[in-house]
């Protein structure tokens, strides 16, 4: 993982900047670590957090100050999450946005790593998941978040992708076909074009929503907003809510409790 000062600006070439973001916890060996002994408390909202990933990468990363044969599964109260493969966003006063790696729940736990107090004060009075507030900001941003993965066990190491490869989709059975159309900034949509790959919420009946996937074959994985797009959504509860679903039913996707995109489901993929 590479080496980030403390509160140093996020580089603005990647497609995860947005202004006023800075970086927290992106540590590296060779380079000094503050330390102090973490609180329950502190432990506890870095945990819920580090439930909600942002940026995720290709590869898993590994923590440099530990042995190399160090589980990236850790544990807390009976609960399982696979660090190291995706960062976590947190707000701060006057539009500072704290960029850290899903690492830093380990690192304040196992190094006592100590975070820099503006980012503790933003933990701890900011909108923090599963806060729906928390959801809207990231949607207010364009900025596309899936659950935190929780093995039972330490998986197999994944291999990276090379440089500007696509994210590809996984080999599921049950899949649905469907044109979508996300909204714009003037519709109250989202602030950024989203990209193939997000996790949304699919409204299924009054009330009832169900996550999922949306994936594309364009070129560049991105999707234009305002314009309408073949996409496929991949359910991930897709036994639960099967028969609810059927040909040229409205569809209508969310990021928290915004409304981001209106279209039509197409066909039911076997």
């Amino acid at each position: 993982m590479s080496y980030y000062p403390d509160l140093s600006d996020y580089p603005r070439s990647s497609m995860h900047h947005r202004p006023g973001t800075r970086h927290v916890g992106w540590l590296a060996k060779g380079h000094d670590v503050p330390t102090m002994a973490p609180t329950e408390e502190l432990l506890d909202t870095l945990w819920r957090f580090c439930k909600v990933s942002v940026a995720a990468t290709r590869g898993l990363h590994d923590c440099e100050l530990c042995p190399g044969d160090s589980s990236n599964v850790v544990q807390r109260n009976g609960e399982n999450l696979l660090l190291g493969d995706a960062e976590i966003r947190v707000l701060g006063h006057a539009g500072v946005i704290y960029a850290a790696p899903t690492l830093i729940y380990h690192y304040v736990l196992v190094h006592h790593y100590a975070p820099p107090e503006e980012f503790r004060r933003a933990l701890a009075e900011g909108p923090t998941p599963p806060d729906p507030a928390y959801f809207d900001w990231l949607a207010e941003l364009g900025l596309a978040w899936s659950p935190t993965s929780a093995p039972a066990e330490q998986p197999a190491r994944r291999t990276l992708a090379a440089p500007g490869a696509k994210w590809v989709r996984p080999p599921r059975a049950d899949h649905l076909s469907a044109r979508v159309t996300f909204l714009t900034p003037e519709q109250q949509g989202l602030g950024r074009p989203p990209r193939s790959g997000l996790l949304s919420r699919m409204k299924v009946r009054d009330e009832l929503f169900a996550e999922c996937y949306v994936w594309s074959d364009i070129d560049n994985q991105v999707f234009e907003l305002g314009v309408e797009h073949r996409v496929t959504l991949q359910l991930l509860s897709w036994a639960e809510h099967r028969d609810a679903l059927y040909a040229r039913m409205p569809l209508q996707l969310n990021f928290g409790h915004r409304v981001v995109a209106h279209g039509t489901i197409d066909s039911i993929l076997a």
